[in-house]
């Protein structure tokens, strides 16, 4: 596993977000719940993730909406 992916899950809430996705896609307000934090933290641990390329967003959300839907890649 890459050093980037590594330093990204190293994180408790970023590993939470990741065995949430593990189970499948779910929304950013379903990555609130099962890791906790406010709306901010957790767009900044998935934007994290994301350019890791730990996460992305699904092929079925709505990059424009106010709730995307993320899966693991």
């Amino acid at each position: 596993m890459p050093t980037q992916q590594l330093r990204a899950i190293w994180h408790p809430a970023r590993a939470r977000i990741l065995e949430l996705l593990m189970r499948g896609p779910a929304t950013r307000s379903q990555m609130i719940k099962a890791a906790g934090g406010s709306l901010a933290k957790i767009s900044y641990h998935s934007r994290v993730l994301c350019r890791a390329g730990c996460i992305q967003l699904a092929a079925s959300s709505d990059p424009s909406s106010d709730d995307p839907v993320y899966e693991i890649v």
